[in-house]
């Protein structure tokens, strides 16, 4: 009888899924060249607008743009890594008493595979290390698998602006806010469900 149930182990062993290695930490300078590169493969994927050209997507994330990002010490960029590849990214900004989530993109085929909680994890554990009290997020408003991600995690709909981007273009922008409460609360239940 242990035989057959010992039997059944390894079959099930073999046809495992291998699950990915994910690290998620914070970017140093020496990540700026992958910063750069993923944040326009992002950027396009996200967007399939050919009026970001190569020449604007140097301009808005080129090495030259993001070092300035780099040597404010209000922002950081967290990275996402899966089996040591760059696969996504976000970029957060103290602002008072709140913080910004201003960007958080992950390669298409890195989504709806968890890493996209855990890099907003670690941006809710970022927000709670420095005494932030609410946070956050502006999100284009087209971008429906956004919002429903943000929506998923506890954020609110709050309102809506608009914004100069910078190809010239006036684009609607949904806003989410999150308190810190929310954060606390979300990281618990995270945390729970994963025991």
């Amino acid at each position: 009888m242990h035989a057959h149930h010992d039997a059944k182990l390894s079959i099930f062993s073999q046809n495992a899924v291998k699950q990915p290695e994910s690290t998620i930490r914070t970017a140093t300078n020496t990540d700026l060249p992958a910063l750069s590169d993923i944040s326009k493969k992002t950027y396009i994927e996200t967007y399939h607008d050919e009026r970001f050209t190569d020449e604007l997507l140097e301009k808005m994330f080129g090495v030259p743009a993001l070092l300035g990002d780099f040597k404010n010490p209000e922002m950081t960029f967290i990275l996402a890594f899966d089996n040591d590849k760059l696969c996504g990214y976000a970029k957060v900004q103290l602002q008072n008493d709140k913080i910004i989530l201003d960007k958080i993109y992950l390669l298409q085929t890195y989504q709806r595979k968890g890493l996209g909680t855990q890099l907003l994890n670690h941006c809710f554990e970022h927000a709670l290390q420095h005494q932030a009290n609410k946070m956050e997020l502006r999100v284009y408003c087209e971008n429906k698998p956004a919002i429903e991600f943000y929506k998923k995690h506890g954020l609110t709909h709050t309102g809506t602006t608009s914004y100069h981007a910078a190809n010239g273009v006036i684009v609607p922008d949904v806003i989410h806010i999150m308190t810190i409460d929310d954060i606390e609360a979300r990281l618990k239940n995270t945390s729970r469900l994963s025991l």
